[in-house]
């Protein structure tokens, strides 16, 4: 099957956001596109040194009923690699695969490069039959986290639909509320729970900054309405007093008297309305700022905490890069040591052939020349014995001489056999 690139750009921007590459959550196409040209790497040589690794590949997110009901919609509705580790981890060890109780990470990610198979891949192809799943269980429908109480729901759903328009998530640039809210509930999460998890690292704030509003009770005429509403206690009482001293003194009109004592009333009760309003305003500053340093702080530990997350995982892949790049250096010394031990060695064994080779033609040379000596010096012998007649000399030098030939065709048929077995040295001289 042909490599999917521009899938692969999508799923790499994705996967860049949702850590906060260099600090930034809106990664696009034509950024890692050019990221890449940088490296002076195509997508699938990225793909073949660090995708497979990171757990990127370039397929479309699973979106199958069995995927969702697996959890494969988990880090921001895409593969949460490192949570799959881990879970396939304790599968191994509470199964005592091969007898061991002591599975790492790190041995089943080594499992997984041994196997040319990405996290992903292999949760496809075995995971999802073995009921590992890439969703933290113990996360899946409470939170151990406090709670936000300044987290609002439409406003985390409604930023959460933006970055996956941006980041083209699934390949896709129309998301809406109503896909974010169904893909919630298939993971089984809240949308703060879903924050708490991955939206944290995402960048996406779920809150609005506490607002400070003046309310009625907090303003001196707020207080002063209620002090002396015309219908309360204290106003009827101070009428029915004035009108009781204006009869008592015989003026006629004891309504105007009654407003004298409300509008006295009125004067006097202003300096405590304000004094009122101004401890109400004090109060409910207090509160303000409280709730706004709560707000602050809530946040700024989000913040750390997400920005924690990320340092350990850049550091994470970049100690993981490091050993991949040593392994890889080391894997280059082995091979090139071992060639060169082997070329040594054909070397010297090409020498020795070279020396048994010389060796034997010397011997076979200092042979022949003795026989040939000797049957020189035996045949000279004869001819200059007086005692010997001529008949005599001639059958005697024909037997040293037939003696001699013997002896060389021996020699002759155990060069020839030698040969044979230094046959294809190249070095060898042959005689036929």
């Amino acid at each position: 099957m042909a490599f999917n690139t521009q899938q692969y750009l999508k799923n790499k921007a994705a996967q860049m956001n949702r850590s906060a590459e260099k600090g930034r959550t809106d990664w696009g196409v034509s950024d890692v596109e050019s990221a890449f040209d940088k490296a002076n790497l195509t997508a699938e040589q990225h793909y073949n040194q660090f995708g497979r690794k990171e757990g990127v590949t370039d397929t479309m997110p699973s979106t199958s009923p069995a995927a969702k009901s697996s959890g494969s919609n988990s880090n921001g509705f895409g593969f949460d690699t490192r949570t799959y580790l881990q879970n396939k981890r304790d599968q191994l060890n509470r199964s005592a695969k091969d007898g061991r109780t002591d599975w790492t990470t790190d041995d089943v990610r080594h499992a997984f490069d041994d196997a040319n198979l990405t996290a992903q891949e292999h949760y496809q192809r075995y995971g999802v039959n073995e009921g590992v799943s890439p969703l933290d269980r113990n996360a899946s429908t409470s939170s151990a986290q406090p709670t936000n109480t300044g987290f609002n729901d439409g406003i985390y759903i409604q930023r959460k639909v933006q970055q996956l328009n941006r980041t083209a998530e699934g390949g896709r640039t129309d998301w809406t509320v109503e896909d974010v809210e169904r893909a919630l509930a298939d993971s089984n999460l809240t949308p703060q729970q879903h924050y708490q998890r991955y939206g944290v690292l995402e960048g996406i704030s779920p809150s609005v900054t506490p607002e400070n509003r003046v309310t009625h009770e907090q303003t001196s005429a707020g207080q002063l309405e209620d002090i002396l509403k015309s219908d309360s206690a204290l106003m009827k009482q101070a009428r029915t007093q004035g009108e009781q001293r204006a009869n008592s003194r015989g003026l006629l009109n004891s309504s105007l008297a009654g407003q004298a004592s409300q509008a006295a009333m009125i004067s006097a009760a202003a300096p405590f309305a304000r004094q009122d309003a101004q401890t109400h305003f004090q109060n409910s500053q207090a509160n303000a700022d409280r709730q706004q340093q709560e707000f602050m702080s809530r946040l700024g530990y989000q913040q750390q905490r997400g920005l924690n997350d990320q340092q350990y995982q850049n550091q994470r892949g970049l100690n993981e890069q490091n050993f991949q790049q040593t392994l890889g250096r080391m894997r280059e010394q082995f091979q090139f040591d071992s060639d060169l031990a082997q070329q040594e060695a054909e070397s010297a064994l090409r020498n020795l052939f070279a020396t048994s080779t010389a060796n034997a033609w010397g011997v076979f040379s200092n042979n022949a020349t003795d026989l040939i000596g000797q049957a020189s010096n035996a045949i000279n012998q004869i001819q200059m014995n007086p005692d010997i007649t001529a008949e005599n000399k001639k059958e005697m030098i024909d037997q040293v001489l037939k003696m001699r030939d013997t002896d060389l065709a021996f020699q002759r048929s155990l060069y020839e056999q030698l040969g044979s077995y230094l046959q294809g040295t190249g070095v060898f001289p042959s005689i036929a």
